[in-house]
């Protein structure tokens, strides 16, 4: 199947998306070695009957749901139709939102025990990552671990180039484009993974006697347990509880992001080894990047300041679907447009990665 056909293919599949009902193909369940040296779980799709000899490792966001996790499986199972055998590793550190260093290690050495199984031509590899693991998997591409065996190329889908303007996003809704802005809503869940991971480090006199029991809420919350993070939050005192339901309904004043903001400075450390900005210079792969201007967990202007700071990359923003704070008029010429750029992103990337 030449690159042509795979990235009409690819667009006729994204365009009837529906994150329950991905096309069928094998999936298995195996294992890896963890970077603790347990065993970590790992989803293999391949097409049925078929021995194809390419192979696409997807690392996922951060999501309880891991590997499982129906959007990832959506794209995994569509480019599997297209002749690839794609493995999704489990990295633990993500499954339980942490944002950290740590992170960058699991993918390096997950990458590592990938490419060297039998079943895997490790010259035939391409990677992909979705949301933050975007800059995760760019930051451990600079780990011997993948540097002394690159793939053929990077895929980030929704990633940031900032974690810290990324961060102030996810408390304002604020986007800037050539020297204008706007808002949009931010996504709850980008919050939720920012309250994970910061809460020990905000200073609200009014909540500092309750972040044990928050942190419980927040933990509900991440596995979905949703009665029970009313019926925890119904239990603390005014203030405490509208702390928290504000957080979980995107409601940030501006006293709460002046905090979060003042606690998300001071880690100078986290900041510049979690952003590509300061480090993207040092990429020498060849890097694809894709982000949605309805994207409401990271902005679009991120990954445009991505493809500014990586010398060998190329960029698709899609404006099919825009929020409704900044559409435009939808006519059958514009769908044609973007269409065909999209058309041509995918049908660089194909016929980048089989050259």
């Amino acid at each position: 199947m030449n690159n042509v056909i795979k990235s009409l293919k690819f667009i006729y599949f994204l365009a009837r998306y529906s994150p329950d009902k991905y096309p069928r193909v094998a999936i298995k369940d195996e294992f890896y070695n963890g970077l603790d040296n347990c065993k970590t779980q790992l989803r293999i799709l391949s097409r049925f009957n078929k021995k194809d000899k390419n192979f696409i490792i997807i690392f996922p966001g951060a999501s309880p749901d891991a590997e499982k996790h129906t959007g990832l499986l959506f794209l995994a199972s569509i480019i599997c139709k297209l002749g690839y055998v794609v493995i999704v590793p489990r990295i633990p550190p993500l499954k339980d939102l942490k944002l950290n260093h740590e992170c960058h290690e699991w993918f390096a050495h997950a990458y590592f025990e990938i490419i060297n199984r039998q079943d895997v031509i490790k010259a035939n590899v391409s990677t992909m990552a979705l949301s933050f693991g975007g800059g995760l998997l760019l930051k451990a591409s600079l780990d011997s671990k993948i540097s002394s065996s690159p793939p053929k190329s990077i895929m980030t889908f929704g990633t940031y180039c900032d974690i810290q303007s990324t961060l102030k996003f996810l408390c304002n809704g604020e986007i800037y484009l050539k020297g204008s802005s706007y808002k949009i809503n931010p996504h709850s869940w980008g919050l939720t993974v920012l309250l994970h991971n910061f809460l020990d480090k905000l200073h609200f006199k009014e909540i500092e006697s309750y972040k044990s029991e928050i942190q419980q809420i927040v933990n509900l919350r991440i596995q979905d347990r949703l009665d029970e993070v009313q019926e925890s939050i119904s239990k603390l005192p005014d203030i405490p509880a509208n702390f928290i339901q504000n957080i979980f309904d995107s409601k940030i004043n501006d006293e709460i992001e002046n905090e979060i903001s003042r606690a998300i400075n001071k880690e100078k450390e986290f900041i510049k080894s979690m952003s590509p900005k300061y480090w993207a210079n040092k990429i020498k792969n060849k890097v694809f990047i894709m982000h949605g201007s309805n994207d409401s967990m990271v902005p679009f202007t991120e990954s445009i300041e991505l493809h500014r700071s990586i010398e060998a990359s190329s960029l698709f923003v899609s404006y099919m679907y825009e929020h409704k704070e900044i559409s435009t008029d939808k006519g059958i010429i514009f769908k044609v447009k973007e269409f065909y750029k999209m058309f041509k992103f995918f049908k660089g990337y194909f016929k980048y990665n089989e050259s």
